[in-house]
This record gives C-alpha cells, sequence and structure tokens, in this order.
C-alpha cells in the first residue's frame, strides 16, 4: 500500500500542473508541435512510473532505481508544481490589479529557487552534516550524569549513501569528535536490507575483516553473522551466500533451513586451503 499510496501521490503531483500551464500556457500557442513536445516528459515519467510498479521488489538495486526515478520526476514536476501553486495565490493580483506579467515573474523565480534548492539538496546538500546542541536539565538526576554528552542519529538510511563512503565517513568523524558518552541510534539504520551496511564497515571502523575479526573476537564476529542471516532470511525469492563457519551455531543452521532450500558445496580441507589460505582478506 506504501508504494501505491506514494505513485497516487507523484501521478496527481505530475498532472495537475501540466494540466493547469498547458491549459492556461501550453494551448494558447498556435504552433501544434509545440503542444505535443511539452506532453513527452509527462509521458515518459509515466511510462517509467508503470514499469517500476510492475518490478519493484524493495531490494537494494530497486530501492536505487525508485529513488533515481523520484529525483527525476520531482526535478520535472516540481517547478511546475511551485508555479501552479503561486499562481492560484496570486490570482487576485492578475484578477483585480491586472498585475499578471508581475505575478508569472514572481511565481517562475520561486520555482527556479525551488528547482535549484531541489538539485543542491541531492547533489551537494545532503553532506553538508550539522551539529544541534540541546542542554537538557532534569531534577533529581545523578551528580554523576553531569556533563553527560548523548548523540542522537535518526533515520541514517544507509543503503541511500552507496557509494558515498567518504561523506558517511565525514558524519562518523563528526560525532567522533564530540566525544560523547552515548550514542543512540534511532529510526531507520537501513533503507530495507543488512547488507546495505557491508560497504561501510572497513570504512568507518578503520579496520580490514581480519582485523575486525582479530580484535573483536570471533564471538562477536559471529553474533554480528547470526544478526545479519536473521535479517537476509526475513525476505523471500533471495540467494544467500554464506560461510561455512555460520552452520557451527546450530541457531544458525535451523535459521537457514526456515527460509528455504540449502546447499551444502562440499571440497576437501585442501582444496579450500588451495582457494582461501592465502588470500589476506579472510579472517
Amino acid at each position: 500500500m506504501v508504494l501505491e499510496r506514494t505513485m497516487l501521490f507523484l501521478i496527481l503531483l505530475l498532472l495537475i500542473p501540466d494540466w493547469y500551464i498547458g491549459r492556461k500556457y501550453i494551448n494558447q500557442n498556435p504552433r501544434k508541435w509545440i503542444r505535443y513536445v511539452y506532453w513527452i516528459p509527462t509521458i515518459l515519467l509515466l511510462i517509467g512510473m508503470v514499469i517500476i510498479y510492475l518490478t519493484h521488489d524493495f531490494s537494494m538495486a530497486s530501492m536505487q532505481r525508485l529513488s533515481t526515478y523520484i529525483l527525476i520526476l520531482m526535478i520535472v514536476a516540481m517547478p511546475k508544481a511551485i508555479f501552479t501553486v503561486l499562481m492560484v495565490i496570486l490570482w487576485p493580483i492578475t484578477y483585480f490589479a491586472k498585475k499578471k506579467r508581475f505575478a508569472e515573474m514572481i511565481a517562475c523565480l520561486a520555482a527556479m529557487y525551488g528547482l535549484g534548492c531541489l538539485i543542491y539538496g541531492a547533489v551537494e546538500g545532503k553532506k553538508h552534516f550539522q551539529v544541534k546542541e540541546v542542554s537538557i536539565e532534569l531534577s533529581g538526576l545523578p551528580k554523576d550524569f553531569d556533563n553527560y554528552r548523548i548523540i542522537q542519529l535518526s533515520d541514517i538510511h544507509i543503503g541511500s549513501w552507496t557509494d558515498h563512503g567518504k561523506a558517511m565517513q565525514k558524519a562518523v568523524d563528526l560525532c567522533n569528535e564530540q566525544k560523547a558518552d552515548l550514542i543512540a541510534f534511532t529510526g531507520d539504520l537501513v533503507n530495507n536490507e543488512a547488507k546495505e551496511l557491508d560497504e561501510f564497515i572497513e570504512e568507518n571502523t578503520k579496520m580490514s575483516i581480519p582485523e575486525i575479526f582479530k580484535k573483536a573476537g570471533e564471538s562477536w564476529f559471529r553474533d554480528q553473522e547470526a544478526f545479519a542471516l536473521t535479517c537476509l532470511t526475513d525476505a523471500t525469492n533471495r540467494l544467500i551466500a554464506t560461510g561455512g563457519g555460520i552452520v557451527e551455531r546450530e541457531e544458525n543452521l535451523e535459521t537457514l533451513k526456515k527460509g528455504g532450500t540449502v546447499i551444502y558445496l562440499k571440497a576437501s580441507p585442501d582444496k579450500l586451503w588451495t582457494r582461501a589460505g592465502k588470500d589476506p582478506n579472510r579472517p
């Protein structure tokens, strides 16, 4: 239902301003080809919307396609929507004061400003993290909590930062600079899947996978492995490739069996050593 409501909103956002501008301005143009060309972006976006609706499956790749599509649609539709809304609001000026050109100029400037903000926010603005400090005083709180610092990070949606590891590292560094006693993650850490975090593990911990395995310990590593497995098996129609160590825990094997068919690729110890024994990226 979420996808359907989103699509309905996007359809209205796309068509209502197009209808208004087409009726008020484009249809007044004597050259017919301009009327036809005007509707081409809208038709292409509607076709794209149908394709996305029919193929969307909430996987990482599918969510990225949806995000890209929504950004393109917003770039096309948002300026028209701003122009339309302002022209409706400024209707008394155009009707009673007979200052239609003035109202159109204001609406056009606002539409261009909105388009600029949208593009800037999507490309650069989202990387400009800010720290907002809030002091809280609570009566009866033990003195041990004086100057206790808490960082709250909300709705990170890490899947939306794919291929932007440096930007996320900037956010991590900014958090570390605050020297907080506690860091609280609220809202959504990922968009849909736990594996969205994979890209950022090595960069943000400043350790390779073997170093994480060595310094944090195998027990911690296996706990994270079990958690990731639980998250991944919640979805359907998915092929999950695991390491051999994951079945050392009985609960992991049960989770795999409940999720579908388990296939064991058997090889001799000598063969496994030949394949992976000299790989520096393995723990």
